[in-house]
């Protein structure tokens, strides 16, 4: 995805349901801390390698508390995450400032790029259904 389109922020968001006793404060270190590994085991072109993880992703963890246990609470919380995908598109929202969203007019012709840019890296095309 990098060899197609510029950098832009994208929000990965976490959600951890029905946490336990653990606090959120110690379980998300060590989600953070494979998400990092995974960044860092993902083969990245030559104009990236060094490229930090925050410069695509904000990542957030979310816990939910169990339903099963506190199913209010729970039910709270979901629709607290849920308003934020409403307002997702206002400034500061998970969607942010939309920079780089291609309009509706320009979709075609966007698509047929990102195919040529497939289609012409061997890394980006899938094989032949014979091959696989």
């Amino acid at each position: 995805m990098m060899r197609l389109f510029s950098p832009r922020k994208t929000t990965l968001i976490f959600v951890i349901r029905d946490k336990t006793r653990t606090p959120l404060e110690n379980l998300e270190p060590v989600l953070r801390e494979d998400i990092q590994k995974i960044w860092d085991s993902v083969p990245k072109p030559e104009a990236h390698k060094d490229t930090p993880l925050s410069t695509f992703f904000n990542i957030e963890v979310v816990a939910f508390s169990s339903f099963e246990e506190k199913e209010e609470l729970f039910k709270e919380q979901a629709a607290n995450l849920r308003q934020r995908f409403y307002h997702s598109i206002a400034p500061g929202g998970l969607a942010g400032d939309r920079q780089g969203v291609v309009p509706a007019s320009g979709f075609s012709f966007s698509s047929e790029q990102i195919w040529k840019v497939i289609k012409e890296n061997r890394d980006l095309d899938l094989p032949a259904h014979k091959v696989l």
